[in-house]
């Protein structure tokens, strides 16, 4: 089911005459001299294509039909801490029409942005958004790509960030964002990757034991990751959804995007060998003493 509200952090606004068919061009408004405008599907539409394409894909089709709060969210995360990303190499999973990572790229000096999903459709569509906005790009290499996860093998890694909003709804992908995180993340400490998802009674807490017990990552997951959203959740929560957000009914488990941060665990040296190896050579040195 979409979405009905938003957090309020990102304004839209709609430009007329461009907009054809099923297709809308909306502008989003990031900072005072910082706009994004993207292709996306419109609010009202039904393109009965979208489900050939998810079948003979077996992906979903949910990057397409919307904007999801939590990418929303997301967005306004990369935004407010833009030194985290400077000079990084960056991969979004299942960039639906791609605010995050285009955000990323125009605000935050990347080294690399690489948008990626697996449905064709919103592939096609985030090519379009990253040449329309590419001359307002602080990010030389930004770019779009096909990627199924678990079909991953790390051709376009290691990255030292990985971001995705609303990536673990469906539980049979689980395995495959474990071993796609496994391949894009690379072995230093300071790479993590961001997961921002509702917790979606249950699926958000079995993604995380999934990685951990199956991946061997470390995890951590934080409902306080930023104040301004915090403030604005409480107030959703006091106000049981304020209705110039679109909110008809405001729920932790299904509206609050949590954030779980996801590392490769640090490999562990056996040191017996060289202790032993250590033994015999001082052993080796007292013996040519005598």
């Amino acid at each position: 089911r979409r979405p009905t509200g938003g957090f309020g952090f990102v304004e839209v606004t709609r430009t007329e005459g461009e907009n054809v068919g099923e297709w809308e061009i909306n502008q989003y408004h990031l900072s005072e001299d910082t706009t994004i405008l993207l292709r996306q599907r419109r609010e009202d539409s039904f393109v009965l294509d979208d489900f050939r394409v998810s079948n003979d894909h077996r992906i979903d089709n949910t990057g397409v039909v919307c904007l999801w709060p939590a990418e929303e969210v997301l967005t306004h995360f990369c935004s407010a801490n833009k030194e985290l990303f400077k000079g990084k190499r960056v991969l979004e999973l299942g960039s639906g029409v791609g605010l995050a990572g285009l955000a990323v790229a125009s605000l935050c000096a990347a080294a690399e942005v690489v948008l990626t999903d697996g449905n064709p459709t919103a592939v096609q569509v985030l090519q379009e958004n990253i040449a329309r906005n590419r001359a307002g790009f602080k990010t030389q290499s930004v770019r779009a790509e096909l990627l199924h996860w678990g079909d991953y093998t790390g051709g376009l890694g290691p990255f030292d960030i990985v971001i995705a909003a609303d990536c673990t709804f469906f539980s049979n992908f689980h395995c495959g964002l474990v071993s796609t995180l496994l391949h894009a993340l690379s072995s230093f400490p300071s790479s993590t990757a961001f997961v921002l998802s509702p917790p979606r009674h249950g699926t958000l807490d079995h993604f995380a034991e999934l990685a951990r017990q199956e991946g061997g990552m470390e995890t951590n997951l934080s409902e306080k990751y930023n104040e301004q959203v915090w403030r604005r959740h409480v107030e959703l929560v006091e106000s049981q959804g304020t209705p110039n957000m679109g909110w008809a009914e405001y729920q932790l488990e299904t509206c609050f995007p949590l954030m779980l941060q996801i590392r490769k665990a640090p490999k562990t040296i056996n040191w017996y060998p060289f202790f032993g190896a250590g033994l015999a050579l001082c052993m080796i040195y007292v013996y040519n003493k005598k």
